[in-house]
């Protein structure tokens, strides 16, 4: 969560929100984490784990790209997210490769 925390001021004016969900755990203890670790991003509540199985989620943690148009661009299962990171996936959502480039680069 740190990388977010770094990103959200830099994002936040330019039209890109990052928000976590928590899933199922209660409002206090989202509250304690969120006020220990400085959280400056919102943090929503997944309670019943409807908004994980709507991403089907495989693994904590998560992050998802998601385009405005509401589409997932991207996925990172697991640790090892960064800062730069983040403003590639970004860079990467703001200009898709045409599908016959992006099959290229997976073989």
């Amino acid at each position: 969560m740190p990388a977010l925390n770094k990103a959200y001021p830099l994002l936040k004016n330019k039209n890109i929100e990052i928000v976590a969900i928590n899933f199922a755990e209660s409002k206090e203890r989202v509250e304690k984490f969120t006020s220990e670790h400085h959280l400056n991003f919102p943090v929503l509540l997944d309670s019943y784990g409807d908004t994980s199985q709507d991403y089907k989620v495989r693994g904590l943690p998560v992050t998802y790209f998601i385009t405005p148009d509401g589409i997932v661009g991207d996925e990172i299962v697991g640790g090892g997210l960064t800062l730069e990171l983040i403003e590639e996936k970004l860079k990467q959502l703001a200009h898709p490769m045409p599908p016959q480039s992006a099959a290229l680069q997976s073989n």
